[in-house]
């Protein structure tokens, strides 16, 4: 008779295991507001300039973002519009995609106390919230809104649908 323990095997750690450790992971929607309030004063400075973009590790668009930013060029040109406004040009190798941009057209501080800039869309239902995660290299995440009722609001556990970074090869 075999014992149990000795024929059971685990399975080696999946590669993206092993490279991302626990402080590398995305953060949720509140440990990235919190970081935010941390550090002060979210401004539209934040977010400005050119940024290449990643999926995140968030669900939200049912994984769209990670496959579609590992296929594509994404890219977001962030223009201030004001200290309290940022205008997200996004860009498909360096062209800018109108209707896209549409989706997230402004952001606006809505001076709440989370350091997120919110999008709202047409019916002024919030969208989407940038969040800066790091002010030295100008990265920032995107959270995808969750719909509640007749309203939308981010969960705090909510993990980014994509991470932006400042992309070195356009001069940022």
């Amino acid at each position: 008779m075999t014992d149990a323990k000795s024929t059971t095997r685990t399975r080696a750690p999946d590669a993206l295991d092993m490279r991302k450790g626990v402080e590398e992971r995305d953060p949720t929607y509140a440990e990235a507001t919190a970081r935010a309030r941390a550090l002060g004063r979210t401004t539209a400075r934040d977010f400005r300039g050119f940024h290449r973009c990643r999926g995140g590790t968030g669900d939200e668009c049912g994984g769209a973002c990670r496959a579609v930013c590992r296929a594509c060029p994404i890219c977001a040109y962030n223009v201030s519009c004001g200290d309290g406004c940022t205008d997200a040009i996004w860009c498909w190798c360096g062209v800018p995609v109108p209707a896209l941009s549409c989706v997230t057209a402004f952001a606006l501080d809505e001076d709440d106390g989370s350091g997120a800039f919110v999008a709202r869309d047409k019916q002024r239902q919030k969208s989407c919230a940038f969040v800066p995660l790091d002010r030295e290299t100008g990265r920032y995440a995107v959270y995808v809104a969750h719909c509640r009722g007749c309203g939308t609001e981010f969960r705090d556990d909510s993990e980014p649908a994509c991470v932006a970074e400042v992309w070195p090869l356009a001069g940022g």
